[in-house]
Protein backbone atom coordinates (compact mmCIF):
# COMPACT_ATOMS: atom_id res chain seq x y z
CA UNK A 1 0.00 0.00 0.00
CA UNK A 2 2.96 2.41 0.21
CA UNK A 3 2.19 2.96 -3.76
CA UNK A 4 -1.23 4.76 -2.41
CA UNK A 5 1.25 6.39 0.56
CA UNK A 6 -1.22 5.29 3.46
CA UNK A 7 0.21 4.77 6.73
CA UNK A 8 -2.93 3.32 8.43
CA UNK A 9 -4.64 -0.16 8.46
CA UNK A 10 -7.12 -0.87 10.74
CA UNK A 11 -9.14 -4.27 10.74
CA UNK A 12 -11.52 -5.31 13.00
CA UNK A 13 -13.98 -8.09 13.26
CA UNK A 14 -16.97 -7.38 15.36
CA UNK A 15 -19.17 -10.12 16.43
CA UNK A 16 -23.08 -9.69 17.83
CA UNK A 17 -22.54 -9.77 21.19
CA UNK A 18 -20.27 -6.75 20.93
CA UNK A 19 -16.94 -8.29 21.15
CA UNK A 20 -13.95 -7.51 18.50
CA UNK A 21 -10.83 -9.06 17.09
CA UNK A 22 -8.37 -5.52 16.13
CA UNK A 23 -5.21 -5.79 13.92
CA UNK A 24 -3.83 -2.67 13.57
CA UNK A 25 0.18 -1.96 11.97
CA UNK A 26 0.26 1.15 14.71
CA UNK A 27 -1.12 0.58 17.95
CA UNK A 28 -0.81 4.30 19.31
CA UNK A 29 -4.33 5.02 17.78
CA UNK A 30 -5.84 2.05 18.89
CA UNK A 31 -4.58 2.53 22.55
CA UNK A 32 -6.27 6.30 22.75
CA UNK A 33 -9.50 5.20 21.01
CA UNK A 34 -10.15 2.88 23.46
CA UNK A 35 -8.57 5.13 26.77
CA UNK A 36 -11.16 7.58 25.45
CA UNK A 37 -14.50 5.30 25.38
CA UNK A 38 -15.26 6.19 21.86
CA UNK A 39 -17.53 3.69 20.21
CA UNK A 40 -17.33 1.88 17.49
CA UNK A 41 -18.70 3.80 14.25
CA UNK A 42 -19.83 2.14 11.02
CA UNK A 43 -22.45 3.71 8.47
CA UNK A 44 -25.23 2.05 8.02
CA UNK A 45 -27.78 3.70 5.20
CA UNK A 46 -31.07 2.28 3.80
CA UNK A 47 -29.42 1.53 0.84
CA UNK A 48 -27.19 -0.62 2.45
CA UNK A 49 -29.54 -3.04 4.17
CA UNK A 50 -29.26 -5.72 1.11
CA UNK A 51 -25.46 -5.16 0.21
CA UNK A 52 -23.18 -7.63 1.62
CA UNK A 53 -20.27 -5.25 1.20
CA UNK A 54 -19.45 -1.56 0.35
CA UNK A 55 -17.20 1.40 1.07
CA UNK A 56 -17.51 4.33 3.16
CA UNK A 57 -15.56 7.68 3.93
CA UNK A 58 -14.54 7.79 7.42
CA UNK A 59 -14.63 11.43 7.63
CA UNK A 60 -18.20 11.07 6.81
CA UNK A 61 -18.69 8.76 9.77
CA UNK A 62 -16.83 8.78 12.06
CA UNK A 63 -17.91 11.26 15.31
CA UNK A 64 -15.35 14.52 14.96
CA UNK A 65 -13.64 13.92 18.41
CA UNK A 66 -12.37 10.66 16.63
CA UNK A 67 -11.09 12.64 13.64
CA UNK A 68 -9.81 15.23 15.63
CA UNK A 69 -7.56 12.47 18.01
CA UNK A 70 -6.93 10.76 14.38
CA UNK A 71 -5.58 13.81 12.81
CA UNK A 72 -3.89 16.01 15.89
CA UNK A 73 -2.00 13.07 17.39
CA UNK A 74 -1.70 10.59 15.19
CA UNK A 75 -1.06 12.17 11.96
CA UNK A 76 -4.44 10.01 9.99
CA UNK A 77 -5.86 12.01 7.45
CA UNK A 78 -8.60 11.15 5.47
CA UNK A 79 -10.04 7.73 5.63
CA UNK A 80 -11.54 4.91 3.52
CA UNK A 81 -13.31 1.74 4.89
CA UNK A 82 -14.71 -0.94 3.10
CA UNK A 83 -17.32 -3.08 5.31
CA UNK A 84 -17.94 -6.46 4.54
CA UNK A 85 -21.52 -8.29 6.29
CA UNK A 86 -21.26 -12.00 7.22
CA UNK A 87 -23.56 -14.34 9.83
CA UNK A 88 -23.13 -13.06 13.13
CA UNK A 89 -20.00 -10.84 12.42
CA UNK A 90 -19.26 -8.11 10.16
CA UNK A 91 -15.41 -7.14 8.96
CA UNK A 92 -14.04 -3.18 9.10
CA UNK A 93 -10.92 -2.59 7.21
CA UNK A 94 -9.94 1.26 6.98
CA UNK A 95 -7.25 3.21 5.21
CA UNK A 96 -5.73 6.43 6.15
CA UNK A 97 -3.46 8.82 4.37
CA UNK A 98 -0.34 11.16 6.40
CA UNK A 99 -1.29 14.26 5.21
CA UNK A 100 -4.21 16.14 4.27
CA UNK A 101 -5.73 15.73 -0.05
CA UNK A 102 -8.28 18.15 -1.58
CA UNK A 103 -8.86 15.31 -3.44
CA UNK A 104 -9.42 12.24 -1.51
CA UNK A 105 -12.82 11.21 -2.12
CA UNK A 106 -11.63 11.24 -6.05
CA UNK A 107 -8.18 9.73 -5.05
CA UNK A 108 -9.71 6.79 -3.03
CA UNK A 109 -12.89 6.15 -5.37
CA UNK A 110 -10.15 6.07 -8.25
CA UNK A 111 -8.32 2.75 -6.69
CA UNK A 112 -11.50 0.78 -4.80
CA UNK A 113 -10.36 -2.08 -6.52
CA UNK A 114 -6.66 -1.76 -5.19
CA UNK A 115 -8.37 -1.68 -1.17
CA UNK A 116 -10.82 -4.40 -2.02
CA UNK A 117 -8.21 -6.58 -3.33
CA UNK A 118 -5.91 -5.78 -0.21
CA UNK A 119 -9.02 -6.75 2.15
CA UNK A 120 -9.08 -9.82 0.54
CA UNK A 121 -5.74 -10.50 0.60
CA UNK A 122 -5.72 -9.46 4.07
CA UNK A 123 -8.22 -12.09 5.15
CA UNK A 124 -6.69 -14.59 3.13
CA UNK A 125 -3.02 -14.46 4.20
CA UNK A 126 -4.08 -13.64 7.94
CA UNK A 127 -6.20 -16.52 8.75
CA UNK A 128 -3.84 -17.80 11.21
CA UNK A 129 -4.03 -14.05 13.01
CA UNK A 130 -7.60 -14.23 13.26
CA UNK A 131 -7.84 -17.27 14.61
CA UNK A 132 -5.72 -16.36 17.31
CA UNK A 133 -8.06 -12.93 17.48
CA UNK A 134 -10.99 -15.07 18.34
CA UNK A 135 -9.94 -16.53 21.41
CA UNK A 136 -8.19 -13.19 22.51
CA UNK A 137 -11.53 -11.14 21.90
CA UNK A 138 -11.99 -7.92 23.02
CA UNK A 139 -15.41 -7.45 24.63
CA UNK A 140 -16.84 -3.66 24.76
CA UNK A 141 -18.57 -2.43 27.73
CA UNK A 142 -22.16 -1.40 25.94
CA UNK A 143 -21.22 2.44 25.72
CA UNK A 144 -18.75 1.47 23.21
CA UNK A 145 -20.45 -1.00 20.90
CA UNK A 146 -21.61 -0.34 17.49
CA UNK A 147 -25.09 0.64 17.52
CA UNK A 148 -25.47 -0.65 13.90
CA UNK A 149 -24.21 -3.83 15.20
CA UNK A 150 -27.62 -5.83 14.99
CA UNK A 151 -28.27 -4.42 11.67
CA UNK A 152 -25.17 -5.29 10.31
CA UNK A 153 -24.67 -9.14 11.12
CA UNK A 154 -26.58 -11.15 8.71
CA UNK A 155 -28.68 -13.64 9.26
CA UNK A 156 -27.93 -17.36 7.67
CA UNK A 157 -31.08 -17.32 5.54
CA UNK A 158 -30.59 -14.09 3.70
CA UNK A 159 -26.84 -14.72 2.80
CA UNK A 160 -27.16 -17.26 -0.14
CA UNK A 161 -30.59 -17.66 -2.33
CA UNK A 162 -31.19 -21.40 -4.01
CA UNK A 163 -31.49 -21.60 -7.81
CA UNK A 164 -31.38 -24.40 -10.07
CA UNK A 165 -28.85 -23.79 -12.49
CA UNK A 166 -27.58 -25.13 -15.72
CA UNK A 167 -25.86 -27.79 -14.07
CA UNK A 168 -28.07 -28.29 -10.95
CA UNK A 169 -28.85 -26.82 -7.65
CA UNK A 170 -26.62 -23.58 -6.77
CA UNK A 171 -27.16 -20.78 -5.15
CA UNK A 172 -27.20 -16.48 -5.80
CA UNK A 173 -26.32 -13.91 -2.98
CA UNK A 174 -28.40 -11.35 -1.74
CA UNK A 175 -25.92 -8.82 -3.15
CA UNK A 176 -26.02 -10.54 -6.37
CA UNK A 177 -29.89 -10.78 -6.13
CA UNK A 178 -30.07 -7.16 -5.33
CA UNK A 179 -27.85 -6.37 -8.12
CA UNK A 180 -30.27 -8.53 -10.69
CA UNK A 181 -33.32 -6.37 -9.27
CA UNK A 182 -32.23 -3.11 -9.90
CA UNK A 183 -30.80 -4.38 -14.01
CA UNK A 184 -34.60 -5.76 -14.01
CA UNK A 185 -35.81 -2.06 -13.23
CA UNK A 186 -33.63 -0.73 -16.37
CA UNK A 187 -30.51 0.42 -14.09
CA UNK A 188 -27.60 0.68 -16.07
CA UNK A 189 -24.67 -0.87 -14.65
CA UNK A 190 -23.15 3.02 -13.93
CA UNK A 191 -26.23 3.37 -11.93
CA UNK A 192 -25.39 0.35 -9.73
CA UNK A 193 -22.08 1.09 -9.45
CA UNK A 194 -23.35 5.03 -8.52
CA UNK A 195 -25.35 3.31 -5.66
CA UNK A 196 -22.80 0.50 -4.50
CA UNK A 197 -20.91 3.51 -3.54
CA UNK A 198 -23.10 6.62 -2.84
CA UNK A 199 -21.61 7.05 0.77
CA UNK A 200 -18.50 7.86 -0.86
CA UNK A 201 -19.24 10.35 -3.48
CA UNK A 202 -21.81 12.32 -1.01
Amino acid sequence: MERHNLNYIWFSRVYSDGSLIVLVNYTGFLLDFLQNGFSVCTSFQEEHEKLQSYFYLCDEELSPPIMTLAREKHNLHHGITLLKRDKNYYDLISFAMPETRSNAASYYLSHLRDFKQFSEDLLKKGSDLLKIGEKEKILLPPHMQDNNCSKLCLPEKTLRHPVRGKFGPTYITSQELFYLQLLSQGKSYKDIWDLSFKSIDG
